[in-house]
């Protein structure tokens, strides 16, 4: 047969994929969600084949059907169809008893058994050199979840989650290996292709911070910083940890070298500043300034406002807002134009605004608010979802002692 002699490479994380090197068969090349499915089942079960009650169970699980045998044979004769249409010279799926089982004549070759023993040489690695050589072959290899469009399958998530978790934890050990070495431009490296596969995980991006410093990037620190925060409010719902709020830190403190020109100075602060809108800044920003305002005003014996502006609407079977990401925009665009310069306003979380009112009492607080809301609902293109605020008054007893 056409196949002997050469290997075909079969690829189960990410987007399925069969290539003798030559003629390739994907996902999209099947289109059919049950064919792919059926086909990987068997490149599973290739050593020993799969029974027809097991692969019924597991196309199946909840149908009630009056002839699963009849579908399965009509399935597996689908699959190989699409096989020979790349492949005529190779039949795919052979008859075995009580079941199917793949030609043990074709030579597979898969991304998953390449996981595995680049995985079993990281472990076994004598020094940081072989280890390391390891874990880049498993970075290398992983390409996303384990058939990724099919994690709702029962027979799918253990061994999604098995090999992602496994896959994160290389990454996490490779990235802190380079940096110890003080490999930065690598630990960059294999921190961004990371976030690409899973930007939900901190630790990740944390590393990617880390190596932009070492390598003196910090204006890119700081851009991936923001798109952090972006991920961690709209997609999460969460703040940032306290690693990535030092990071941040760190970067500010080192962004700008010694610079004795003034002027130079001068015209860099005064860079995209907006003197007419109230400024808006990341968290750990708003706490320094409420720090130093609530100084400025107990000198001055003034009191300061904050208030908590929160979206009130019920999520739905996934917890998720599905208009908050948009609402939460126009809502920024009206307390930016609508409250005074010198207050401030953060995000606080994916359905909250923080705003800082310096110099301000609750008898002021109460109608900027009422305005504000005003404001947000007159905005076109705004959903049904109601926005209320909470607003706490401090320093207002140092204000009233002095009246």
């Amino acid at each position: 047969m056409a196949s002997q002699g050469r290997e075909f490479r079969v690829r189960l994380f990410g987007k399925f994929e069969i290539s003798d090197g030559e003629r390739t068969l994907t996902d999209n090349d099947i289109n059919s969600g049950m064919v792919t499915k059926l086909a990987a089942l068997l490149i599973g079960h290739r050593e020993t084949g799969c029974s027809s009650h097991d692969l019924i169970d597991a196309l199946w699980p909840d149908a009630d059907s009056n002839n699963p045998q009849g579908a399965l044979k009509n399935l597996v004769y689908r699959l190989r169809k699409k096989f020979s249409q790349v492949w005529p010279d190779t039949e795919c799926v052979l008859t075995s008893p009580g079941g199917y089982i793949l030609n043990p004549d074709i030579p597979l070759a898969l991304d998953t058994d390449e996981f595995t023993e680049a995985h079993n040489a990281a472990e076994s690695a004598a020094d940081d050199a072989g280890r390391v050589q390891a874990l880049k072959k498993m970075i290398e290899v992983y390409r996303g979840r384990l058939l990724a469009d099919y994690s709702p399958e029962h027979w799918v998530i253990p061994l999604q989650a098995f090999y992602h978790n496994t896959w994160l934890r290389a990454a996490h050990t490779l990235s802190a290996i380079l940096e110890a070495g003080e490999k930065y431009g690598e630990v960059v490296e294999v921190c961004q292709k990371a976030v690409l596969i899973d930007p939900h995980d901190e630790q990740l991006h944390c590393g990617l911070i880390r190596g932009l410093i070492g390598e003196n990037r910090f204006p890119e620190a700081e851009d991936h910083y923001r798109k952090v925060l972006r991920i961690l409010y709209n997609e999460i719902g969460e703040q940032p940890g306290g690693e990535l709020r030092r990071l941040y830190d760190l970067v500010m403190q080192q962004h700008h070298r010694e610079e004795r020109d003034l002027e130079k100075i001068e015209r860099d602060l005064a860079e995209g500043s907006d003197s007419g809108r109230a400024f808006f800044c990341v968290y750990g920003t708003f706490k320094k300034i409420y720090e130093l305002q609530k100084r400025r005003l107990e000198r001055e014996e003034k009191s300061i406002v904050i208030a908590l502006l929160s979206f009130s609407q019920s999520a739905n079977d996934e917890g998720i807002y599905p208009k908050t990401v948009r609402d939460m925009d126009i809502l920024r665009n009206v307390l930016s134009e609508s409250l005074r310069s010198g207050d401030v306003i953060t995000r606080y979380s994916s359905t909250q605004y923080l705003v800082m009112l310096p110099g301000c009492g609750e008898k002021e607080a109460v109608p900027i608010m009422e305005r504000l809301l005003k404001d947000y609902y007159a905005s076109p293109g705004r959903s049904r979802a109601k926005v209320r605020y909470t607003m706490k008054c401090l320093l207002e007893k140092r204000e009233d002692k002095r009246q």
